[in-house]
């Protein structure tokens, strides 16, 4: 508020100056100095006057305009928006429109300028019901027409007094010098110190006879004392809508922030549900070997890498022996105990780059990478031996040998396809049992 007010500061200065030395120096005569005062005096009285109407235009601004504009700022029409505006910059002494709305668009109309006339802000808050605020209006009012009407009233004025009150011209000039300027220069004065930030302490006159009826430097005086009250009003109204606001959007950012954490809890949630779903797709829960999708989809990745690398694969399919009998004689927990024990022993056997699934009831088979058929033949046997060696007491007088028949297929994956390689190895693995079980057998293929 500082600049805006040190500006009529300087301007009333200067103005006494001038009218000074135009009196004292007389050589256009005593009838231009009083046309002079009497043009003082009316400037000071239009002055007063458009102060007047430049607030009742903006009280009617506010009653009219505001609200058609906070409809269409609810209503996202920036057309009529636009149109309004257009309508608020052509009223008289309007200089500079800005609109902010809440959403980040701004819209102006004119320029600033540099010395204000009046400004009021008025916030846009539609007449909806759960309508909230939508932006700020900003109307500064120009001295160009206060000007425009001080430069024709002073003119009027210069011609039609010059030649009546000449004579009186020197004692007119003493009363205007003692009623009107001074009490300029003390209100210029008196908004050079004002701040938003600091008191406002009320414009008091001195030398102003107090049982006079009062003037229209009286009535400037209250416009300004009215104008710091209503500042300081909408001053302390915005402090406790800024408080309230802060306080809302405090409360806002921990509902966000608990949804927040709420939304994480729900999404972590959900991960591990997923991770256990894809567990249960993946991998057979009673052996922990892949099941027989997870196993294609592995081998089919391995393959790629292994035809990309000019390397040899090797699928083994292997089948445990007679385990049908097994199942009559010692139940399904007989079953399961030797299909769990041979998942171990193929484990404790193969490689962690190997892929180990269960394709069907007690079938299960291994991709080897990088393994041609005398390693592959090899692994196949320390498998079949290491399970023969591993009786399993299933509750029985002896523990039961559990055996198994395998089958071998050997290729470079440059054209390998899993489905032959498996239905290879499957070929390999029947000739195992016909040839009586619990033995390698290496397919042949081309």
């Amino acid at each position: 508020m500082s600049s805006p007010a040190t500006a009529p500061a300087g301007t009333a200065g200067e103005a006494d100056n001038r009218l000074g030395r135009r009196l004292v120096r007389s050589a256009f005569g005593i009838s231009l100095a009083i046309g002079l005062a009497v043009m003082i005096v009316q400037i000071v009285f239009v002055y007063v006057t458009e102060i007047g109407a430049s607030r009742e235009r903006l009280d009617e601004l506010a009653r009219t305009q505001v609200p058609q504009l906070a409809a269409s700022r609810w209503l996202v029409n920036d057309a009529e928006t636009a149109l309004i505006l257009d309508g608020i910059a052509s009223l008289p002494g309007v200089a500079h429109v800005v609109l902010a709305d809440d959403g980040g668009q701004t819209f102006t109309r004119g320029a600033r300028p540099a010395r204000v006339l009046a400004e009021r802000r008025f916030a846009l808050q539609p007449a909806i019901p759960g309508a909230f605020r939508v932006g700020e209006l900003t109307v500064v009012v120009g001295p160009d027409e206060l000007a425009y009407k001080l430069a024709r009233r002073s003119g009027f004025a210069a011609l039609t007094t010059v030649s009546a009150l000449g004579a009186c011209a020197l004692a007119l000039l003493v009363l205007f010098r003692r009623e009107v300027t001074r009490h300029l220069r003390r209100m210029a004065e008196h908004a050079a110190t004002l701040r938003l930030d600091g008191p406002m302490p009320s414009l008091v006159l001195a030398g102003k006879r107090a049982a006079a009826p009062p003037d229209e430097i009286d009535q400037l005086a209250e416009a300004v004392n009215s104008m710091q009250a209503r500042i300081a009003a909408d001053l302390k109204r915005m402090q406790r809508y800024e408080a309230e606001l802060s306080a809302h959007r405090d409360h806002l950012e921990g509902l966000v922030q608990a949804r927040t954490l709420e939304l994480e809890d729900k999404a972590r949630l959900l991960e591990e549900q997923r991770a256990a779903i894809e567990r249960l797709a993946n991998v057979d829960a009673l052996t922990g070997a892949a099941t027989r999708r997870h196993f294609g989809e592995l081998a089919e990745r391995e393959l790629s890498r292994a035809k990309r690398a000019g390397e040899t694969v090797t699928v083994l399919a292997m089948d445990l022996d007679r385990f049908k009998a097994l199942n009559d004689a010692h139940g399904h927990a007989g079953g399961d105990a030797a299909l769990r024990a041979f998942a171990a022993v193929c484990r404790a056997q193969l490689r962690t780059s190997d892929v180990f699934g269960r394709i069907g009831g007690e079938e299960f088979a291994v991709l080897l990478p990088a393994t041609d058929a005398a390693a592959a033949l090899a692994v196949a046997e320390r498998i079949r031996a290491a399970l023969a060696a591993t009786p399993l007491d299933l509750g029985g007088a002896e523990a039961t040998p559990v055996t198994v028949s395998i089958g071998v297929a050997s290729r470079r994956a440059d054209g390998a396809l899993l489905e032959a390689l498996l239905l290879a190895a499957d070929e390999a693995l029947y000739a195992a049992k016909r040839g009586g079980r619990n033995r390698v057998v290496a397919a042949s293929v081309a």
